[in-house]
């Protein structure tokens, strides 16, 4: 849960940095990773939403332009790998996780810091509590 945490907080800067720097490109770019996500959902297919949810996050660090921020966030994200893996499938999260997704990108493009940081962050808190209910735990 701890780790959890930390990528919450370090995920909601990712949003708010990249509120600063999306174009319309970028914005096109996450349209794009989100219909190809809504697809996979809709077919169940965890193995294609997972590759794709995988890669769009990749590209939101990266339009953060912050090394150090990438390094870190993927340091705490591949010791979530099983967990985000079990939230996903025993939680039914493919089209709540897509949903969420689609929060952060409309925040973005507002361009308000604060909206994006907030969406990101909360993203992170969500997928803590979806894995939080497939272990049964009050913590």
């Amino acid at each position: 849960m701890e780790i959890y945490d930390v990528r919450a907080g370090v995920f909601g800067l990712a949003g708010w940095l990249l509120a600063d720097r999306v174009d319309d490109a970028m914005l096109a770019a996450m349209r794009g990773y989100l219909d190809q996500m809504d697809t996979a959902a809709e077919k169940r297919d965890f193995d294609e939403y997972y590759r794709q949810n995988l890669e769009f996050h990749d590209f939101l660090l990266a339009g953060t332009g912050n090394n150090t921020l990438i390094e870190v966030y993927k340091t705490l994200a591949n010791k979530l790998h099983l967990c985000r893996t079990r939230s996903l499938v025993n939680a039914g999260g493919l089209s709540v996780s897509n949903h969420e997704h689609r929060e952060m990108v409309d925040a973005v493009a507002t361009g308000n810091r604060d909206r994006a940081q907030a969406a990101f962050f909360r993203h992170v808190e969500r997928a803590r509590d979806r894995f939080k209910s497939t272990i049964g735990s009050s913590d």
